[in-house]
């Protein structure tokens, strides 16, 4: 499958040269999907993200075009990238039957690693804890909040359902006729945009607050957030008005989770604040404290989910990745049957639903865990996780006794990577892993 074939670090690098055309794209765009006259900075603020998203699939798409007519197919999903990956899926899903070697796997690619290792962005990714809390700081909350309460969606959902309904019995045309055949760049994007886009900044989109936040915001006003993530459409308005009078002075932007990997996330929060410090926050490491469990377990397995392969992702390092995830299951099954107590805890998020859950078909006679991980991490002896991810930082920062196999499979940071390598416990060797693992299971 071509989409495969890539160069993460060639598309990373292609993609980012873009940013300046993928910028006016985007304003012309969300201009006249909202119609107004704003600016660049604005609506890069705001849907930015989205924007680098919709290029690159453009790109994608040169170089296999059922890309675009599976994303057309897809029911909409949040986040976005999950929808980009299971339209991904399903078209290998589909060559899978159609073709005899859908994906020309080259083999073990560990020699080839560096391949995914970039120094790029190290001015952005410190490799030190920074060990200050930071706590979040979000001018107009209580406002933002009470808007939300008002529930002002719910009668606009019910506006655009008699509009819609209209609107279908009098449109009978083909929906792919014009998708489809489509080879202009621009309309491509646009079109994609359109797709991705989340419907708070479509449909939903609240284009009265856009006036209201001109009044309110002056530069008294700053913020201390991960800019976007997990905030209300009220806050990331006045944080793009903000961003539009006094760019990036009035924002510090926090980092959400580990930093290693480099993703979409990464490139528009960089585009945006080019001298961003992406530290650990010591705050979101931070374990709850228990006394000494009695009748511990012996090992709590902590998997990874099955990746979004819409960025920069290599499947050659993930196959590598999972013959080393293969072997581990293998052993910790086998352990369990010579009487240890182990137990597999899966990641369970919302918007990871689909991409969670057992990997391989062995892994499903491991018990589950159900109870989160920082009200359960104290019961048991060993914590074994892979990949390297904040469940590892987590127990690093914490002195949790943990076992990391640091395998990338995704563009990654090489700084970032070589300092986890040098925490007790995490290895970035296959070999050393798992003879590791043995001891600990005394195999």
């Amino acid at each position: 499958m071509t989409i495969f074939d890539l160069n993460p670090a060639s598309s990373y690098r292609n993609l980012k040269e873009r940013i300046p055309i993928i910028k006016k794209n985007n304003r012309d765009f969300m201009n006249k999907l909202h119609k107004f006259k704003l600016p660049t900075e604005f609506w890069w603020a705001i849907s930015g993200e989205y924007a680098i998203m919709s290029e690159h699939l453009c790109i994608l798409s040169t170089k296999d075009p059922r890309l675009l007519y599976g994303l057309r197919t897809s029911n909409k999903e949040f986040p976005p990238l999950k929808m980009i990956s299971s339209s991904i899926i399903r078209s290998f899903g589909r060559e899978s039957i159609v073709e005899k070697n859908p994906i020309n796997y080259k083999g073990n690619s560990l020699k080839n690693i560096e391949e995914i290792l970039i120094d790029d962005e190290s001015k952005n990714f410190p490799i030190d804890i920074n060990k200050d809390p930071i706590n979040e700081t979000l001018p107009f909350i209580s406002f933002t909040l009470f808007l939300n309460q008002l529930r002002l969606r719910k009668f606009k959902y019910l506006f655009l359902k008699i509009k819609n309904k209209f609107k279908k019995l009098s449109n009978n045309s083909d929906y792919n006729k014009d998708f489809l055949k489509e080879d202009h760049e621009v309309k491509n994007f646009d079109k994609i945009l359109e797709i991705i886009l989340p419907d708070y900044l479509n449909e939903y989109f609240p284009k009265w607050f856009v006036w209201v936040s001109e009044y309110i915001i002056s530069s008294k006003y700053k913020w201390v957030t991960k800019f976007g993530y997990g905030r209300d459409i009220y806050q990331i308005i006045l944080l793009a008005k903000s961003y539009e009078k006094f760019g990036d002075k009035n924002i510090q932007i926090l980092s959400h989770g580990s930093n290693l990997s480099i993703q979409f996330w990464h490139m528009f929060r960089i585009s945006l604040f080019p001298n961003l410090k992406l530290y650990s926050n010591p705050d979101a490491l931070m374990l709850p404290k228990f006394e000494k469990a009695e009748n511990l377990g012996d090992i709590l397995f902590c998997p990874g989910q099955l990746p979004y392969v819409g960025d920069f992702f290599s499947i050659d390092h993930y196959r590598s990745f999972i013959d080393v995830y293969k072997t581990t299951v293998s052993l910790l099954s086998s352990a369990i049957n010579d009487g240890l107590k182990i137990k597999i805890r899966y990641k369970n998020f919302d918007h990871i639903s689909g991409f969670g859950g057992p990997l391989t078909i062995e892994e499903c006679q491991l018990p589950i865990e159900n109870e989160k991980f920082e009200d359960i991490y104290h019961k048991y002896k060993l914590i074994v996780s892979m990949p390297f991810g904040t469940i590892s930082e987590k127990c690093y920062f914490n002195n949790v006794n943990c076992l990391t196999y640091n395998y990338p499979f995704y563009l990654t940071n090489k700084k970032s990577y070589l300092k986890t390598n040098s925490y007790t416990g995490v290895f970035g060797d296959s070999d050393k892993f798992l003879n590791e693992l043995k001891k600990k299971l005394k195999v």
